[in-house]
């Protein structure tokens, strides 16, 4: 909840800001518009934050960007990963290749219970593009990923991997009976 009021404020204060400023660009007085350049800089912080607040209206709680971060932090970073990811990252690592892209879309999205409380339970779709570092050859692999997100404790609750995308149905109804 705190996440909405957040960018809420924010897009207040940039509105206020992007106003004042171009009140004062109106004005004649050379000095005056020197403030607007900085005025206009503090719009950015504000103007991020009401970006963010709008797409996640628009989009819920996918949390695909959030995925995004959280796998690749996953699949490049050797801290305490989550046992499947981290096995991708270790198998491909191995034989010399290292992370260049990775692209997440949300296949499913539903609600479980946990302790009480309705989480959102998002399945995605992970395609990610590897480079083996001596050959140059290009690796591509498809893998499915979902968890629950509990954000009020900040954790990922029910997490499941399938490390292909041949078998997405079955795995997804298995997603589908785990939210249940």
């Amino acid at each position: 909840m705190s996440f909405y009021l957040y960018n809420v404020v924010g897009f207040f204060i940039f509105l206020f800001i992007a106003l004042f400023a171009w009140g004062k660009f109106k004005s004649e007085d050379k000095n005056k518009k020197l403030m607007v350049l900085f005025w206009g800089v503090l719009t950015v912080w504000p103007g991020y934050l009401a970006y963010y607040c709008a797409k996640s209206v628009w989009q819920g709680d996918l949390y695909v960007d959030e995925t995004k971060v959280f796998i690749k932090h996953e699949l490049t970073d050797d801290r305490d990963p989550i046992i499947s990811l981290g096995a991708i990252r270790v198998a491909h690592e191995s034989f010399g290749y290292e992370l260049k892209n990775i692209a997440v879309e949300n296949i499913w999205s539903g609600k479980t219970n946990f302790k009480g409380n309705s989480l959102p339970y998002n399945a995605y779709k992970v395609d990610t593009k590897w480079k083996n570092r001596s050959e140059g050859e290009n690796k591509e692999l498809c893998f499915l990923f979902a968890y629950a997100n509990d954000v009020e404790n900040g954790y990922r609750r029910l997490i499941r991997v399938e490390d292909d995308c041949k078998d997405k149905d079955n795995w997804l109804s298995i997603v589908k009976k785990d939210a249940e």
